[in-house]
């Protein structure tokens, strides 16, 4: 019986390939097991093995002491999870501090799924092309950035798709010391704003404000309101955002049966990004 070696390359390469992608997803110990079996192997899966990247509180460490091999040079997504204030400093932080001083290289990474804080300390050496930024656990607090340096800007302009509630807003105001670069040279052409009714940020003149400063770019193809029904309809931001009669603004109206606004297997869907119906009728 003929052994997997001695299969033609390109099939051996293939049946490979198919095995690591079968548990890519959901059982990453039999993938990097896999990725044990020989040097041949390795070569094969590894890319695999890393093109989501999951930090939370309990590998962090682990996933630093590789940092420096470049084991993450193909890593296309980042997915951080939110912790709350009491576990900040031992896992957020530290993942903070390795990325704003270059030991983390994320090169390839074309999505980030995490806090505000992290991807700012991202973009001190690169940025994912689509961003969802999630709140902070329960219990958990937000950080203040301050104004972001120009190169920081410059890399998160490259920005094509973002998803997220007030931390849109903390973005824009952290672009202020450089907002001629961010306006001009902003590549960002979908964005999904959430209006949570429960956050107190939201009042209608914040919203507004963010909303406006999004419109005001000149790629943005489209910027859909997430928002609860009850919250929107007669709402003077309902009101505000109609006198725009921007065709550009599309509206999600969400429901009890809909997935939360940070499910992260919606969110790197990319049809949901062209969710919502259009505010203005282009043929009226």
């Amino acid at each position: 019986m003929a052994t997997l070696a001695e299969f033609p390359v390109e099939l051996y390469e293939y049946i490979i390939l198919l095995a690591a992608r079968a548990c890519a997803l959901d059982d990453k110990p039999t993938l990097a097991a896999l990725a044990r079996a020989s040097r041949a192997i390795h070569a094969i899966v590894q890319p695999i093995l890393v093109d989501t990247l999951l930090v939370t509180t309990s590998n962090l460490q682990a996933i630093l002491a590789y940092a420096e091999r470049r084991v993450f040079a193909t890593t296309r997504c980042l997915v951080v999870e939110p912790v709350a204030k009491h576990g900040r400093v031992d896992g957020q932080e530290a993942l903070c501090r390795a990325l704003e001083d270059g030991n983390l290289i994320l090169s390839a990474l074309e999505m980030f799924y995490g806090p505000f804080d992290v991807l700012c300390n991202l973009a001190h050496s690169t940025i994912a092309k689509r961003v969802v930024l999630v709140p902070p656990a329960l219990g958990g607090a937000d950080i203040w950035i301050g104004e972001l340096s120009q190169q920081q800007i410059s890399h998160l302009s490259s920005m094509t798709h973002i998803h997220g509630g007030k931390d849109i807003l903390s973005l824009l105001y952290a672009t202020s010391e450089y907002m001629d670069l961010w306006m001009t040279e902003s590549c960002l052409t979908h964005a999904v704003v959430v209006i949570e009714p429960t956050i107190e940020m939201f009042d209608t003149s914040r919203a507004a404000s963010m909303i406006s400063q999004l419109l005001s770019l000149s790629r943005l193809e489209r910027l859909c309101v997430r928002v609860r029904q009850d919250v929107w309809v007669g709402s003077s931001l309902e009101a505000w955002v109609r006198v725009q009669k921007d065709a550009r603004v599309w509206v999600y109206l969400v429901n009890d049966s809909d997935p939360p606004p940070y499910d992260l297997r919606m969110v790197m869907d990319s049809d949901y990004w062209l969710m919502g119906t259009p505010l203005i009728d282009k043929n009226t």
